[in-house]
């Protein structure tokens, strides 16, 4: 189904919440919205082929509809690791329920519904997902969540990490908030639903500059971090235990 959540004008733009309506569309949305979604995807599930271990777990944080697993499994030929995904919505826990059903003769993942936040654990894992996911989570709970996610990995595993962030400076965070709005309008969608998604997203979706996201990721304990993406105001981070 296509995105079309904002084309209505609202009197009052309701904060963005990954409701019944955003998981129907959100393959759509996120497609559209997501700057070389696709290539991305690609470049994780690559990394990821070189940090899952058998007799290990995955986990996919933030997992909605289940795309990124739906890509990566079929890599692994029903070797021996529990993969699961976490997220804080039941309609998009569905969504990747339904999606599994119509992929035949694929390990199914364990789906937990689940807010992630500092109290959050995990165990034996050899590679954390949290793909566009960090971002809307409180910035208090941020540190540790990761410092947990840390403890969690056994030595030489990673956590694979793409969130929006800010510019360093004002002048480059408008730049790249100008040229995030021209992409959106290059795939159909128009002044008024970008203005009203932004708005919905405030205070929801906070994102910090890149510096500020390595640098959570040094006191959350991971000494080797090296970016593998880069679109302006989106950025991947490779994070090893």
């Amino acid at each position: 189904m296509k995105d079309q959540i904002f084309n209505t004008p609202m009197d009052h733009v309701p904060p963005f919440s990954f409701n019944q309506n955003v998981a129907d569309v959100f393959d759509d949305m996120i497609n559209r919205s997501i700057p070389f979604y696709q290539e991305m995807q690609t470049m994780v599930i690559r990394l990821a082929q070189h940090y899952a271990q058998d007799n290990s777990t995955v986990y996919d944080l933030g997992c909605s509809t289940g795309h990124t697993f739906a890509q990566l499994i079929p890599h692994f030929n029903a070797r021996p690791i529990d993969w699961i995904g976490i997220d804080n919505s039941q309609a998009m826990l569905d969504k990747a329920q339904n999606k599994w059903e119509m992929l035949p003769n694929q390990t199914i993942p364990t789906w937990r519904l689940d807010n992630l936040n500092e109290h959050s654990q995990f165990q034996n894992a050899s590679l954390i997902l949290t793909i566009l996911t960090l971002q809307f989570i409180p910035i208090d709970s941020r540190i540790g969540l990761l410092s947990n996610m840390h403890n969690g990995l056994n030595k030489g595993g990673a956590v694979i990490m793409v969130e929006k962030i800010k510019g360093e400076t004002p002048d480059t965070e408008q730049q790249f908030i100008t040229l995030y709005h021209q992409y959106k309008s290059d795939r159909g969608y128009s002044e008024l639903e970008i203005a009203q998604k932004r708005d919905a997203l405030e205070n929801v979706l906070v994102p910090l500059t890149l510096s500020e996201n390595i640098e959570h990721l040094k006191q959350a304990g991971f000494s080797h971090i090296e970016p593998f993406f880069r679109w302006f105001n989106f950025a991947g981070l490779l994070a090893i235990k």
